[in-house]
Formats: structure tokens, sequence, C-alpha cells
């Protein structure tokens, strides 16, 4: 009878344990980068940053096809990487969490943080043409 118990409950763990590791894989996307028909490259998290930092300028495309933040008084472009649950909704229409649907040239404001671009801390797909430098900032959905 003992040894009933013990298998029943070895399973019973299994499946807790199984259950707890489906919701928790399913609460983080994978990361992936997104390309619209005119070949524009997004990088998208796989998880929000908590980071804090403020980027403001206008939304670009740069020369190599990726989505970045141009600062006009500096003439500098910096290099996004978006948050979970960003999508294409038409070539040029970013639709992104907390922050809305979003077009190249719009002035924008985003929350987050400088990171590494092979950080292993956040989870990014990033193209090779869209890593430029050491940092690229990674936009927080949570405002």
């Amino acid at each position: 009878m003992t040894d009933r118990w013990m298998r029943g409950g070895a399973t019973g763990a299994s499946v807790a344990l199984a259950v707890t590791l489906v919701f928790t894989l399913s609460a983080c996307a994978p990361p992936r980068a997104l390309e619209s028909e005119s070949g524009l490259l997004i990088p998208v998290a796989g998880e929000d940053n908590g980071m804090e930092a403020l980027l403001t300028g206008v939304l670009i495309r740069t020369a190599e096809g990726c989505l970045a933040v141009a600062e006009p008084e500096s003439a500098l472009d910096y290099r996004v990487v978006a948050p979970p649950a960003t999508r294409l909704l038409a070539d040029d229409v970013i639709d992104m969490p907390e922050y809305g649907e979003l077009r190249l040239g719009d002035e924008v404001a985003f929350g987050g943080g400088w990171q590494s671009p092979d950080s292993e801390a956040l989870a990014a797909d990033i193209p090779e043409a869209c890593v430029a430098g050491d940092e690229i900032f990674f936009i927080n959905a949570q405002s």
C-alpha cells in the first residue's frame, strides 16, 4: 500500500511540475525579429526588461533597414529592440504594447534601457545588420 501511494504521489508531483512549466514557458514569448514586406527589421525581446531610462526622438529606418530612434539635435540614431507582443500591422505600421500604433517619422518617448546586443540576460533575436556599437536600447512595455 505504501508503494502504491508513493507511485501515485510521484505521478501527482510530476503532473504539477509539468503544469507549472507550461504556464511558466507560455508567459515568456520566444525572442524573434519581425521583417516587413519592404525589409524593415524589428528585433523583439522575449521578455520585458524592467529598466527605466528614457529615449526620445523620431522613429526611423536605418540604411541597414533596422528600426531606430533618431535624435535630431545630435544627428545620432539608436537601434532599438521592441517589447514582447510587438506586431506589424502593415508594412510601415508597428503595434507596440503601451505605445499603440507607430509609423516611421513619429516622435516617440520610450522607456527601457541600454544593454549589450549579445546579453544573455535579455533574450532577443537581433539581426546582425541591426547591431551597431556596444549597446542597443531595449524598449520596455511597462509604463
